[in-house]
């Protein structure tokens, strides 16, 4: 079934002076064309703004760190990134998510500066102007003249909904996809208002493919692309749907991949109480806040840790749910053209991501709304295209300027929280202060140049978690570190009263029994830690220290065999390895060693303490 939209009446008409809501249901406006340099100049300085925008609010970001959360894990601990290593990148899930194409520009970087911030920081920034410029181009296609044109990639740049995108050298993967995305939505929509549509599939295409390789939510498009046909059409051709089979079939693939990988790393495990009803009450609570955020951005946290007990705004939010989808399918009836496409636009692009199948920590994420919160910002600035023809004055103007303004300095400070782990988890502790991964992370930032805040953060998270061991086992291997083998003992031990299989309890308690002198109990528990996980890194390294320690030389190199399989890119074990080598009278092999850990050393002072060990 489909409904027609009626054309919009010339202005002067005494039928044309209709509400507003009616305009932004039943309105259709031309394609835009453009003649002429002034056309141009004036695109131009329509766009100029909301570039100067992304620049004033996430310029500062040049000058910030990485912070720890997950960006170690994608970058500075990434061995496809610091040895660039392309099979790894591309065969290699980081996290359980198959993003390669934005590790790849990880790896670029990395052959670049190293783990200097300022470039991974810088580049975020410019693939953001890329994105809004891409949106403000399509929003001219889709029905914007420039000035709201203007307004929809303003919004877009600098709202602090964006902000985790940009600032988090991690979400590169949102720049990275929202570039593909937006420029495959482009290239469509002017395919199919050019009526040579057919020519341009194998760029869409491929564009799809690269914005896919890059996040796994671009497998929206298709969805926006039938979206985008209702706004042009005013209906639904249903043999237009089908015809997108081939961009389905690769959304149905890719996602299927994607639940896969997240399983397969134990994303997926269910770390709530929650049932079916919960989680689709955790989901509808999402959709409701993403909606109510584009319009009044309250409270904003990188991380909105699960409630013990759900509350009751989100049960109530079913309702909110429910009556979005009722809108949009009175609105699809009746030939509500552009709420409808606004709302349908948002709300493909978020379905996907509302931790209905719980994956991550948090039930809500700022940066999952970096594409669909473009349908509702079309609707904004598609409404206040319709108002400012009627209404007379420039009052409406400084109204939306004052506006953004408020959101372009909530998004200022809201990006300052990114400077480092130090700032971020203190603005998480602050939003949710019975957040134990607040603390637990703020004191794993400390912990080098602070010790003692360090100690107090890990206290806090212990008081605030007391189910599990990991923060027990953080604030013990402090205690390690400090000399301070006894309080570590003891909070390994009571860490494995909480939780009993977490390995590295054991891994770590062997080796403060080690430091004592008590081997055997050294030796049981590192071999418990190893048995409850076969591949834990850390138990390999302390087993092999305590096997050399003990004369077992043959078992401690076979430990070392082991790790530099795993992790031959640690100039240090070649080192360790080699000069053990020597210690047993295998001269050329730990020679060998030796020479594989001078190339490998990060700085020349390295590497020649390295050739100095080296027997004359």
């Amino acid at each position: 079934m489909s409904t027609k939209t009626r054309s919009k009446l010339p202005k002067g008409s005494t039928t044309a002076r209709v509400r507003v809501g009616r305009e932004l249901g039943r309105a259709t406006v031309a394609p835009h064309k453009t003649g002429g340099s002034a056309d141009a100049a004036a695109e131009w300085a329509y766009l100029a703004v909301p570039l100067a925008l992304v620049l004033l609010v996430f310029g500062q970001t040049v000058g910030f760190e990485f912070v720890n959360w997950d960006d170690d894990v994608n970058i500075l601990e990434n061995r496809g990134v610091l040895n660039a290593d392309w099979r790894s990148i591309w065969t290699e899930t980081v996290i359980g998510n198959y993003n390669p194409l934005s590790i790849s520009t990880f790896a670029v970087e990395y052959g670049l500066v190293g783990a200097e911030a300022w470039l991974y920081h810088l580049d975020n920034v410019l693939l953001h102007g890329v994105c809004t410029a891409l949106v403000y181009s399509l929003g001219r296609r889709l029905r914007l003249e420039p000035l709201a044109a203007g307004l929809l990639a303003a919004l877009f740049a600098i709202h602090p909904m964006r902000v985790e995108s940009v600032a988090w050298v991690t979400e590169r993967k949102d720049v990275l996809f929202g570039a593909f995305y937006f420029a495959a939505l482009l290239l469509y929509e002017r395919g199919r208002q050019s009526g040579r549509e057919a020519s341009w599939h194998w760029g869409v295409a491929a564009l799809f493919a690269l914005a896919l390789l890059s996040k796994i939510q671009a497998v929206s498009l298709p969805l926006t692309l039938v979206c985008l046909d209702y706004l042009r059409q005013g209906e639904t051709r249903w043999r237009e749907v089908l015809a997108k089979a081939p961009y389905f079939a690769m959304s149905i693939a890719v996602g299927a991949l994607g639940v896969y990988f997240l399983g397969r790393d134990g994303s997926l495990d269910e770390t709530t109480t929650y049932g079916l009803v919960d989680r689709l009450a955790i989901g509808a609570y999402a959709y409701a806040v993403y909606i109510v955020k584009a319009v009044v951005p309250y409270v904003h946290s990188p991380l909105y840790p699960y409630p013990s007990v759900l509350p009751m705004q989100a049960y109530l939010s079913l309702g909110v749910a429910a009556a979005a989808l009722g809108l949009l399918v009175v609105g699809w009836r009746k030939g509500w053209v552009a709420v409808t496409f606004g709302l349908s636009l948002f709300s493909v692009n978020v379905v996907f991501v509302l931790q209905v199948l719980g994956a991550g920590q948090g039930y809500l994420a700022d940066r999952f709304t970096y594409v669909g919160y473009v349908g509702l910002f079309w609707l904004m600035a598609y409404g206040f295209q319709q108002l400012q023809s009627r209404l007379p004055g420039a009052g409406l103007r400084v109204g939306v300027g004052v506006y953004l303004l408020l959101l372009t300095a909530l998004a200022f400070r809201q990006t300052r929280i990114w400077r480092n782990g130090d700032t971020l988890w203190a603005h998480v502790a602050e939003v949710f202060p019975n957040t134990a991964t607040a603390y637990g992370n703020r004191a794993q930032w400390l912990r080098e140049d602070d010790p003692e805040r360090a100690m107090a953060m890990f206290t806090l998270a212990i008081d605030a978690d007391l189910e599990k061991g990991s923060y027990l086992n953080s604030r013990g291997k402090l205690h390690f570190d400090q000399g301070r083998t006894a309080e570590a003992i003891a909070d390994y031990t009571t860490g494995i009263a909480r939780e009993p299989t977490l390995a590295e309890l054991y891994v770590n308690r062997g080796a403060a029994y080690a430091k004592t002198g008590d081997f055997p109990a050294a030796d049981r528990d590192i071999a418990k830690g190893l048995a409850l996980e076969p591949e834990n890194f850390n138990g390999y390294l302390n087993r092999s220290l305590l096997y050399y320690t003990t004369g077992r030389t043959n078992e401690a190199l076979g430990d070392y065999d082991w790790m530099l399989r795993a992790r031959p890119e640690r100039h240090d074990l070649w080192y360790e390895r080699g000069t053990i080598l020597l210690s047993v009278g295998r001269t050329a092999d730990g020679r060998a060693d030796i020479a594989t850990a001078v190339r490998r050393a990060p700085d020349q002072a390295t590497a020649q303490r390295y050739r100095e060990s080296l027997p004359k």
